[in-house]
């Protein structure tokens, strides 16, 4: 989610300006010794703790977590359904929030990775005369536009000289994928007074949006994925987690009887009026959401409930999404910018691409300059009505040992015109599973807005037994790193 102001624009007048990046309270980091590895937090960090408490007791106080007896239905219903799936130990410790319980940092940290300046705990006034919301709609950022990057303006980048040489890659993978995809522009190497600079830090964080001179992204142990790069790096160019949406409660519900004591905040949530989507719709996929489990006083039980059931195990993606990357090309206006004066049409909901404005980015299972064609990759399966057809799949080495690379194999199904797949997993086993899917997994796209992205589970318990397409594709992906991942399924046109 990106935060706005009303009265700026970027770029153009349809551009609204980034409110939340002086909005919310904050904490300074006063310096990072690269020999210590580790954050060097001075007094303001009371002070965060303390607005952190107040703004607690006015969550709780205003009501603003408490369901209605509807909402408290679904989640007793939600509940009791997942009550034999508790959190499986993540083995590789992949998820950002994992990492920074285990470093000792998530109680310091906004939402659990974020780092905020001075002056925005400074422009943040909590008393019992006004609330907390009413102040944030009335704010205006001073220093706005100048704490965004440029479009297509290199971002300066520099890793500390005593990073670990082998884990470098990962880091510039995360950049290459941001620069390919949308116009925001990592340089390693470039100059500028505004630059980021990686740290092998204890954990993983960053700051949100440009703050001036230099800022750091930590990739500590434990956040050397490109996932969690390319999360920290969405931060950096001012992205928020999509769980904080101010229409979050029309698709998740918070548990607050399993939220720890003094986290609440966390789950603050935003208004409509200080924030722009972009017309971009919610997604539990997103690389930007939270892991449903985050914050839990029992990791047994989710702290966020998915108001569609098929979507519990599919939060927090492990790389950005066709919208992550679309809200950002929106954000930075990269259609105006690069594209101006360029007509292209799209077929799938394909979109047009900034990097090459005369063909089109197209969403997951589809290829071709429009868009047109099933990506060739995907075998085709095509299905008829009448009598389910069986298939059976298996992924993986085989060996009782984790992979240097990740077997993938792709389908698609086939219904004719005007049908739809009625589709059921029947068997689902795989010799090693981890919360993340990092070992092996199975991701399934079904919906008609094909840019949305498409369910996934670890283990078959995460699967419905039963999923009916909303159009005659069904794309499915199925992984592994680990032996193998075998799935067994029928299938039909309806």
């Amino acid at each position: 989610m990106i935060s706005t102001s009303q009265e700026c624009s970027l770029h153009s007048s349809t551009m609204l300006s980034l409110l939340l990046l002086l909005l919310i309270p904050s904490f300074v980091i006063s310096s990072l010794k690269d020999e210590e590895k580790a954050i060097s937090l001075h007094e303001p960090l009371e002070e965060f703790h303390a607005k952190m408490s107040q703004l607690d007791k006015e969550m709780e106080e205003s009501g603003k977590l408490t369901m209605d007896n509807e909402r408290e239905k679904i989640l007793k219903e939600r509940l009791e359904a997942f009550s034999h799936l508790s959190r499986m130990d993540n083995l590789t410790k992949t998820d950002v929030l994992d990492v920074n319980v285990h470093s000792g940092l998530i109680n310091d940290l906004y939402e659990g990775d974020v780092l905020l300046t001075k002056e925005q705990l400074d422009s943040l006034s909590i008393s019992s005369n006004s609330s907390l919301r009413a102040r944030r709609q009335a704010w205006k950022p001073k220093r706005f536009p100048s704490n965004i990057w440029g479009a297509n303006t290199p971002i300066p980048v520099s890793i500390d000289p005593s990073y670990p040489q082998d884990s470098i890659q990962v880091l510039r993978d995360g950049m290459r994928f941001w620069n390919d995809n949308t116009c925001v522009r990592f340089a390693e190497g470039a100059q500028g007074t505004n630059k980021v600079k990686f740290i092998y830090g204890n954990g993983c964080y960053s700051w949100i949006g440009m703050i001036g001179n230099e800022q750091q992204v930590s990739i500590g142990r434990g956040c050397g994925t490109v996932g969690i790069v390319t999360h920290e790096l969405g931060h950096t160019i001012g992205l928020y987690h999509t769980q904080s949406r101010y229409d979050r409660d029309h698709n998740v519900i918070v548990n607050t009887a399993n939220i720890q004591q003094g986290t609440a905040h966390n789950f603050d949530k935003e208004t409509a009026d200080n924030t722009d989507n972009y017309g971009i719709p919610y997604e539990y996929g997103s690389n930007m959401h939270y892991d449903p489990f985050g914050f839990a006083k029992d990791n047994k039980v989710p702290t966020l409930v998915a108001t569609n059931k098929e979507y519990q195990f599919s939060m927090n993606g492990d790389m950005p999404t066709f919208y992550d990357v679309l809200l950002v090309n929106k954000y930075y206006n990269c259609f105006e910018t690069n594209c101006k004066g360029v007509a292209v049409s799209c077929l799938n909901n394909g979109v047009q691409d900034v990097k090459n404005c005369r063909q089109c980015r197209c969403p997951t299972g589809y290829t071709g300059t429009d868009c047109g064609k099933v990506d060739p990759a995907f075998e085709v399966i095509p299905a008829k009505e009448g009598a389910r057809v069986t298939k059976e799949i298996s992924v993986g080495s085989g060996k009782y040992e984790t992979a240097t690379t990740v077997a993938k194999k792709f389908f698609v199904i086939q219904a004719p015109a005007g049908k739809r797949i009625e589709l059921i997993f029947t068997g689902v086993s795989a010799v090693v599973t981890s919360s993340d899917c990092s070992y092996g997994g199975i991701q399934v796209w079904k919906n008609k807005d094909t840019r949305m992205n498409g369910l996934r589970a670890c283990r078959k318990e995460e699967l419905a037994q039963y999923y009916l397409s909303e159009n005659e594709r069904v794309f499915i992906r199925i992984w592994n790193k680990y032996a193998f991942t075998n799935a067994t399924f029928t299938y039909r046109a309806y």
